[in-house]
């Protein structure tokens, strides 16, 4: 089972914008946020990151072939 992306701290501005971006991002597309998700852990993974930060779900927004945003 994979490892939760820890976005459970609304109180922590960091977390707050990286939620927002998913949410931007996918419009509230279940599939496409499952996507996102699984690059975001790949890019936390490939740079040995343990924080989601608006930067990381960018990369991974980059990662994906989603059709114009």
């Amino acid at each position: 089972m994979p490892s939760p992306l820890s976005l459970g701290d609304t109180d922590d501005y960091a977390t707050t914008e990286a939620l927002a971006a998913i949410t931007r991002i996918t419009s509230g597309n279940f599939r496409l946020t499952v996507r996102l998700v699984g690059q975001i852990e790949r890019v936390l993974k490939i740079n040995n990151i343990s924080t989601v930060t608006k930067e990381v779900v960018e990369t991974a927004r980059k990662n994906l072939v989603i059709g114009t945003m």
